[in-house]
C-alpha cells in the first residue's frame, strides 16, 4: 500500500469509527480543546506520578504547575487541533464522553496507523472501553488498507504496559518507548509462567504451539529456542523477529531476570530497538533512569541483576 495519499486513504477509517460511535471529533470551541488537554494532563500526571486529579478543578496557576512537571522540559501541552499528523477525538461510552483518543491521519513510512492519548475516565474504568476502542480501531484501519495498530507507552507506566500486555498485543519495539503491535498477521499467544519455568505460546493452525521456554535461575535467565521458533524464520519472519521481545517483556512484567550471560550483556546495544532480552533490560534501566532524573514516581518490577550491571554501562 502507498502512503502518498494517506490522508485520503485513511478517511474511510475515521469516519467508520464516528459512525460506530466509537469516537466523535472535538470541537471548533476552545473549550472543547482545553478539556481535552485537561484529560491528556490527567492522564500524564497519573502515570509519571500515581496520583488521580480532577483536572476541572485545578486553578490556572495549578494547572500549569502541573503542566511544567510533567511534560518534557516543561514545555506545556499543544491544541491537539494543530496536530498535522493525528485527529484528536472524544472516546464514547454511549452518549458520555468517557475519555480521549487520538489517531493518525499520515503514517509515514509505516503499513501501521499510530494511535495515542488512549485515556478513560476513573469513573468509567473496568467497563471495556478501552479494550472495545482499539478492537474497533484496529478493524477501521484494516478494512482501510492499513495492517494494523502501532500503541507507544512508557515502561514506567505500568498500568498501560499490563492492559496492552494482557490484550495479547505484540512488542515491536523498545527504541524510545516500549510499542506495542496488534495485527492480523500476528498469532494470538499466551505466556505460561509455573514456578521458575516460562513458555511462550502461538495459536497457530488451530493448535498451541511453543516457541520459546525460559527458567528463572535467580541473576540470570535461562533461554532455549524450540524447534517451532527457527521454522518460523522463512514462512512467518515477522512473528520470529517479535516473539523474543514479547516473551522477554512478560517475563520483565513477572520480575524475572533479563540476562542470559555476561558476554550477552556485552552484546545489549545489539538489541536496543529490539530483539533479545537483553536489549530489554538494557532499555528499561535508561527509561527508568530518564524518569527518575525527571522527578517521576518509578513503580517498577525489580530484575534481578540488572540494577546491578545498570552501574557498569
Amino acid at each position: 500500500m502507498s502512503w502518498a495519499d494517506a490522508d485520503d486513504r485513511l478517511l474511510p477509517a475515521h469516519r467508520q469509527l464516528i459512525e460506530r460511535a466509537v469516537v466523535t471529533p472535538l470541537s471548533d470551541h476552545d473549550n472543547d480543546a482545553r478539556h481535552w488537554l485537561g484529560c491528556e494532563l490527567a492522564s500524564l500526571i497519573e502515570g509519571h506520578l500515581h496520583h488521580i486529579v480532577e483536572v476541572g478543578a485545578l486553578s490556572p496557576v495549578e494547572r500549569s504547575t502541573w503542566e511544567r512537571r510533567v511534560t518534557e522540559e516543561g514545555e506545556g501541552l499543544l491544541d491537539p487541533r494543530t496536530d498535522r499528523f493525528r485527529r484528536p477525538y472524544w472516546l464514547l461510552h454511549g452518549s458520555d464522553r468517557a475519555g480521549t483518543l487520538a489517531i493518525e491521519s499520515q503514517p509515514l513510512g509505516r503499513p501501521e496507523v499510530s494511535i495515542s492519548s488512549l485515556y478513560v475516565r476513573p469513573d468509567l474504568r473496568r467497563r471495556g472501553i478501552a479494550t472495545r476502542a482499539l478492537a474497533a480501531a484496529h478493524d477501521a484501519v484494516v478494512s482501510a488498507g492499513a495492517s494494523g495498530l502501532l500503541i507507544s507507552t512508557s515502561w514506567c507506566w505500568q498500568h498501560a504496559v499490563r492492559f496492552y500486555a494482557h490484550l495479547g498485543l505484540w512488542v515491536r519495539s523498545w527504541k524510545h518507548s516500549l510499542v506495542f503491535v496488534r495485527r492480523d498477521d500476528l498469532w494470538p499467544y499466551r505466556v505460561e509462567i509455573d514456578g521458575v519455568t516460562a513458555k511462550y505460546n502461538v495459536f497457530c493452525e488451530g493448535t498451541w504451539t511453543p516457541l520459546l521456554e525460559a527458567e528463572n535461575r535467580g541473576a540470570v535467565l535461562g533461554w532455549t529456542e524450540l524447534p517451532a521458533y527457527a521454522a518460523l524464520r522463512e514462512r512467518f519472519h515477522h512473528a520470529h523477529i517479535l516473539a523474543p521481545g514479547t516473551f522477554a517483556l512478560h517475563l520483565a512484567l513477572a520480575g524475572w531476570p533479563l540476562v542470559r550471560a555476561a558476554e550477552l550483556w556485552e552484546r545489549r546495544s545489539d538489541w536496543s530497538d529490539l530483539g533479545m532480552p537483553e536489549g530489554l533490560a538494557y532499555k528499561i534501566t535508561v527509561f527508568e533512569e530518564i524518569a527518575r532524573a525527571r522527578g517521576y514516581d518509578v513503580r517498577t518490577p525489580r530484575i534481578p541483576g540488572v540494577s546491578e550491571k545498570a552501574t557498569a554501562m
